[in-house]
């Protein structure tokens, strides 16, 4: 967005520069405007996968969880790669950490609840797994759909697949906070 100037934009839209600046003031105001709209779609989107997915076992949820990233940036690889593109500094990191807070916080409930039950003094390692959850699901994305697409199906399936063994395989031990 940044190098594209108003002119362009305008010439590519129904709108004109006048009615961009008066809704939004600036070039780096309507960019910044873009991307919220790219998170909160996002957003809504993995929350609603993962209310749907709530009563599921722990390897149903993680398959369902990364289909639903995976799928997302699949339909609307432009808000993908907006939100998670080469940008890294100014309102596309602010944005972008933003969201991601807010999608750990919904997965870390959901790890938190899982370790309660099998794990009772690990629930404090929820964040962390959730964490890597999240990093595995960006980072997969982005390769999937920007650097090699390839069918979100087939990675979402990769993704899980390679979590779920992670989570089997996790040595309880490491989960324990000790001082």
């Amino acid at each position: 967005m940044s190098r594209l100037g108003m002119n362009a934009i305008t010439q590519r839209s129904t709108a004109t520069k006048a009615t961009y600046y008066n809704r939004f003031g600036s070039k780096d105001d309507l960019y910044a405007a873009c991307l919220r709209r790219e998170a909160e779609r996002m957003r809504a989107h993995l929350v609603t996968a993962y209310e749907s997915a709530d009563v599921l076992g722990v390897s149903e949820q993680l398959e369902g969880d990364m289909l639903a990233f995976f799928r997302h940036a699949a339909t609307n690889p432009a808000g993908f790669t907006l939100l998670f593109g080469p940008e890294a500094a100014g309102p596309a990191a602010r944005i972008r950490q933003s969201l991601l807070d807010a999608i750990r916080e919904e997965v870390a409930r959901r790890v938190r609840r899982t370790l309660d039950a099998h794990h009772p003094h690990a629930s404090a390692s929820a964040d962390m797994i959730a964490a890597m959850i999240i990093g595995v699901a960006v980072h997969g994305t982005y390769q999937a759909v920007v650097v090699e697409p390839t069918s979100p199906e087939r990675a979402g399936a990769m993704a899980s697949s390679f979590l779920i063994a992670a989570w089997r395989n996790m040595d309880p031990e490491v989960l324990v906070d000790t001082p």
